[in-house]
């Protein structure tokens, strides 16, 4: 795969993240 594939887990976490309506595509701050 080329470099700028998405990584399967970026993809499961954004989909999760769609599924209870969160559309933001910018990462959360980190604790």
């Amino acid at each position: 795969m080329g470099e700028d594939i998405l990584s399967i887990r970026t993809a499961q976490h954004w989909f999760n993240r769609f599924k209870n309506d969160n559309l933001e595509l910018d990462d959360l701050p980190r604790p």
